[in-house]
């Protein structure tokens, strides 16, 4: 009895033995995704910012009106058209995934406001991310498209007719698969925040299936391995040119001008953070934090009265504390999809003033608007997109002056 009861205990120590040796063989030597090799990663400090003072735990968006449309799918940022007015309505338009670019008008009714698609959604090819009217014209885009670059779409009589603007790196020839977000100055020079470097073969993902097979695989990849592979660029359309003008950013997926483009504010979305690079006077050419928020950092947008709104889609926690364990990263890197981390459900829209001080949060906690990725004002009202949802939604931008709706008392803040 005692000889079974010690092989027993034999066995049971060899099984646990052999699943620790195996674990540590496929977290040293598996392969992984796009061959990355984690590295250690050191967080600001703080890594990320506390829910006090004007980020207190709110339900703000949770009071958010909606929108929805057939196969309306992950809209990551919302345009309004130049002729969007109170007098003929606010027009906006988005691009989904599958390329399907939508419409919709809204006007006030004695129900509230209402959004109503215009027409049938129009299929252009690949993800686009990002897209402004050009010159003030109606159906002529700039866009951000994954894995294209910067191009130039024409929407009109249901056909979508895209030109590439420029699709890398002018002296490296380096290409621009990750062009995730831009901003065009009053001289016409755009600059673009190009998140990755993996090189990619747009050829091998037929249709547009590029977006969910491809782009958010390697943003997963990117945070567990921890280079900074992300690039702001600029392009000049007077010369024609595409330069680096920041190497070495951690996936920038935002970018904005400042109110007077003496700046621009970019989002280093795994370090909670946005930047600023300073493109004029004494500073020029230099960057400095500009805020650190409690989470994922996505879309950075202009608002009114020389504020910007910057989208939090979920706050980040777990990141800082694996950042110390590269090999922990590495084995979650080559683990199955339906093993990965899911996002938090909190979501927030922050708004700054011009020294990144927190002037206003606008959050949900339930999932009902989670991850968001944009915000954009206009005319008292605020629109927002989200990669993730079938929907965008709009609410009227709360007065700066009056404490958010539905904020959650510190005693109820420890169930969070």
């Amino acid at each position: 009895l005692l000889m079974a009861s010690i092989l027993r205990v034999l066995i049971v120590s060899f099984d646990i033995v052999s699943v620790i040796t195996a674990v540590f063989l496929l977290a040293t030597f598996a392969p992984t995704p796009f061959n990355v090799e984690p590295i250690a990663i050191t967080f600001p400090d703080p890594p990320y910012a506390p829910l006090t003072g004007n980020l207190t735990v709110n339900s703000v968006l949770s009071g958010s009106t909606l929108v929805t449309a057939p196969r309306l799918k992950g809209p990551e940022t919302i345009t309004v058209s130049p002729s969007s007015s109170t007098e003929s309505g606010l027009k906006v338009s988005m691009f989904g995934e599958q390329g399907l670019f939508y419409r919709f008008v809204g006007k006030r009714t004695e129900n509230g406001y209402e959004m109503e698609q215009v027409g049938e959604p129009v299929e252009c090819k690949y993800r686009t991310l990002v897209a402004v009217h050009e010159a003030g014209e109606e159906d002529f885009f700039i866009t951000a498209n994954v894995p294209l670059g910067l191009v130039r779409v024409e929407i009109r009589d249901g056909r979508c007719v895209q030109t590439v603007i420029t699709d890398r790196v002018t002296e490296s020839g380096e290409r621009l698969y990750y062009a995730d977000d831009f901003d065009v100055a009053e001289d016409g020079t755009v600059y673009i925040a190009n998140s990755l470097d993996f090189p990619l073969d747009p050829e091998e993902f037929p249709g547009n299936k590029y977006y969910d097979d491809v782009l958010m695989d390697a943003f997963y990849i990117n945070v567990l391995e921890g280079k900074q592979r992300g690039k702001i660029v600029k392009y000049s359309p007077q010369t024609n040119v595409t330069e680096v003008l920041r190497a070495g950013v951690f996936y920038p997926n935002g970018i904005c001008l400042s109110h007077d483009e003496s700046f621009l504010l970019y989002s280093e979305n795994p370090y909670n953070r946005v930047m600023r690079l300073w493109l004029r006077g004494d500073r020029a050419g230099t960057v400095e934090t500009f805020a650190v928020l409690p989470g994922l950092v996505d879309n950075v947008r202009r608002g009114s009265n020389g504020t910007y709104w910057v989208a939090v889609p979920s706050l980040n926690h777990a990141l800082p504390i694996l950042a110390r364990f590269p090999r922990v990263r590495r084995l979650l890197a080559i683990m199955p999809k339906w093993t990965r981390m899911t996002a938090e459900p909190h979501t927030m829209i922050v708004r700054l003033d011009a020294d990144g001080n927190v002037l206003q949060s606008l959050q949900d906690l339930t999932g009902r608007t989670r991850g968001v990725t944009s915000a954009v004002e206009h005319l008292g009202m605020l629109f927002m997109g989200s990669t993730f949802n079938e929907h965008f939604e709009f609410l009227e931008v709360p007065p700066l002056n009056e404490p958010p709706r539905g904020n959650i008392e510190a005693s109820d803040k420890s169930e969070l």
